[in-house]
């Protein structure tokens, strides 16, 4: 849940409104579902999302299904214009990201985009780790 909470963070930190890349959509949409499948799949490997399965199977939790339900809850928010509803309610100063307004990161942006990037790229370490078992 943390993971998908991340991600929307950095996407509109970073890229902005959905609105920008109309010509970009063609490859911006498949390599967010990508990122996104990535590491919705990469954390199904982790020791917390066995515990929560447990939890689900054994008293009825759900916590397995917040995670996907915020997936598509962001793919659904991110292209109807949710940068500029926040845009809009005074919650962002602009709707470009820092990659097209230039603008200079703060070092929280930057904690917060390596953060995503080690988690795009965990499951891959997790595969690597358990092919050299």
């Amino acid at each position: 849940m943390i993971q998908v909470v991340l991600v929307a963070y950095v996407v509109i930190k970073w890229f902005g409104a959905w609105s920008l890349y109309e010509g970009g959509t063609a490859c911006f949409t498949p390599g967010l579902c990508i990122f996104a499948l990535i590491v919705y799949f990469g954390s199904l490997l982790s020791r917390g999302t066995m515990v929560s399965l447990g939890s689900f199977i054994n008293d009825g939790g759900i916590g397995i299904f917040i995670a996907p339900t915020l997936w598509i809850l962001f793919f659904i928010l991110y292209p109807a214009g949710l940068v500029d509803w926040l845009v809009n309610w005074h919650v962002l100063g602009s709707n470009q990201g820092y990659l097209l307004s230039h603008a200079k990161a703060t070092p929280f942006d930057i904690a917060m985009l390596v953060l995503a990037i080690f988690f795009f790229l965990s499951p891959f370490f997790k595969l690597w780790k358990a092919s050299r078992s």
